[in-house]
């Protein structure tokens, strides 16, 4: 019987070997890597919040809106794993793991640490912006409308 599986030091070795690729990467690449993932997460978080926020189910179903939160949010795990971005979290270890092995300078890790918290900052921002700049455009919209139509209720 084979085992393709790797032992304990196996896996740590690979990791530093991971990390070690990770923290000699381009920092332009590993910032937008990181600006996607923020994005990621993000939009992830803003659609469990936005699952939650629905009233009727508040009252009605609170354990079916926790439920569905606990199944939207691991989405945008998923969507950062499959695309290969950078969460700040992850390259907290494997770049800590490849210094501790010294396959990168404790500078280069802090450096990259510093570029993918920035990053994903930026992203996760980015979408903020996005998310309430439709918002108040949209509740501009719907202010004007309310004050056209009382207007026109005024005068006739």
């Amino acid at each position: 019987m084979t085992f393709d599986a790797l032992s304990p030091l196996g896996v740590v070795e690979a990791v530093s070997k991971l990390g070690a690729h990770k923290g000699h990467m381009r920092l332009d690449k590993v910032f937008f890597s990181a600006v996607s993932a923020g994005c990621l997460l993000a939009f992830a978080c803003g659609t469990t919040l936005s699952t939650n926020a629905t009233p009727w189910f508040q009252e009605n179903a609170p354990g079916l809106m926790r439920t569905i939160s606990a199944l939207v949010f691991p989405y945008g795990l998923c969507m950062i794993l499959l695309t290969g971005a950078d969460l700040c979290t992850g390259s907290f270890m494997f770049t800590s793991v490849a210094a501790l092995y010294r396959r990168l300078s404790w500078s280069r890790m802090l450096l990259h640490w510093a570029v993918t918290f920035l990053g994903n900052l930026a992203g996760s921002l980015f979408v903020v912006a996005i998310i309430f700049g439709c918002t108040h455009s949209t509740l501009a919209s719907l202010l004007l409308y309310i004050n056209m139509t009382n207007v026109e209720l005024l005068h006739g």
